[in-house]
């Protein structure tokens, strides 16, 4: 798709003054707002900002809430490179614009205020992202901002809810957690309700959540907080789940190169070594999507295995790994390429965190 996207980019000027005049710039605005999804998909920054930076010239082709979609998915492509003071100068745009849209809009149909369209609502739920990856707390606000435009939307709201989860877990906030968790989960308030509760999501044809993601914030959530209450027979439970899970055509991709590298830390935890490298390795497997923000993550994930379970020399080789990742694709943390190993470590996971970890 890359290949062809490049293709019809060198074409879309010369065939330009072919195309009627009337369709000429929605045509090229299309081609180029195409352009920001492939390489937001693959994580290219530089071609999507390229792509955004083309498309302006024929932004009046597009509507107000096309133009600020687009401004949230360079905002994404910006947090997948770590830039997140420059994904924020996107989402304050975007906020701008549909924020005075929504004025307009109550003030014509004489609508109730607190009334928010679902696309303010997910932008609201992207800024509090990029606050979050900054870890500052005005995620929190935002993600609550997002959440209370979201309540007739169940699938966008437990979305916004796992973010919200994420930022409590990144937090070490244990009680804002298990509050939270219990309304993600449906009120089930044990390791084993929500392991009945993700099998159930997994069978579904229309869930209210993605299994996958909730299965991610269950073995976090345990590994960070539960480890205590996760007896052998709850564990054994968790283990046969993960087992019948990948079954599932659908149980590949990102987010379980995380779902198994908390698998193996909790593996490591009981003593189950050899299940545990099982896992880390099932982890790396199990990623077809290609790019350097997954590639980090992955060099991350090993790290931390590895440190955990004191072994030096794969440290050494994951350690090295992120260098090289660093180096050619994230120009702007090539001061940590020359640190020593503890402060590396140290280091890197301030930058790759929340989501990311």
């Amino acid at each position: 798709s890359v290949y062809i996207l490049e293709i019809l980019n060198t074409w879309a000027e010369k065939l330009s003054d072919q195309i009627r005049d009337e369709n000429r710039e929605s045509v090229i605005a299309r081609l180029y707002e195409t352009g920001i999804s492939v390489y937001c998909h693959i994580g290219d920054s530089k071609k999507a900002k390229d792509c955004f930076n083309k498309l302006k010239d024929y932004i009046y082709a597009f509507g107000m809430e096309e133009y600020c979609s687009v401004l949230n998915k360079m905002a994404v492509v910006m947090m997948d490179k770590l830039k997140f003071e420059e994904a924020k100068h996107y989402l304050d745009e975007s906020l701008e614009i549909q924020e005075k849209s929504e004025r307009i809009r109550h003030e014509i149909a004489k609508i109730d205020k607190s009334s928010t369209s679902l696309l303010l609502a997910k932008t609201y739920s992207t800024v509090g992202q990029s606050y979050a990856f900054l870890r500052k707390s005005e995620a929190e606000d935002y993600f609550k901002l997002a959440l209370k435009s979201m309540e007739r939307n169940k699938y966008d709201y437990k979305i916004t809810l796992s973010y919200l989860l994420q930022f409590y877990m990144d937090s070490n906030d244990e009680k804002k957690y298990e509050e939270n968790a219990k309304r993600y989960f449906d009120d089930a308030d044990s390791i084993k309700t929500r392991i009945d509760y993700i099998l159930d999501q997994s069978k579904m044809d229309n869930p209210d959540v993605n299994y996958k993601y909730a299965l991610l914030i269950l073995v976090k959530g345990i590994y960070l907080f539960e480890l205590e209450k996760l007896d052998e027979k709850i564990y054994k439970k968790l283990k046969k789940m993960v087992s019948g899970l990948r079954k599932n055509k659908s149980f590949s991709g990102h987010p379980l190169e995380l779902i198994y590298k908390y698998l193996a830390l909790i593996a490591l935890e009981k003593g189950d070594v050899e299940l545990a490298d099982d896992y880390i390795l099932d982890g790396r497997n199990s990623i077809n999507e290609t790019g350097s923000m997954i590639d980090l993550i992955l060099a991350c994930n090993d790290l931390t295995f590895y440190y955990k379970k004191d072994d030096g020399i794969a440290v050494e080789k994951s350690i090295n790994k992120a260098k090289e990742i660093i180096k050619n694709d994230f120009e702007d943390f090539t001061d940590l390429l020359n640190v020593d190993n503890a402060t590396f470590i140290n280091r890197i996971g301030m930058k790759v965190n929340y989501m990311y970890c």
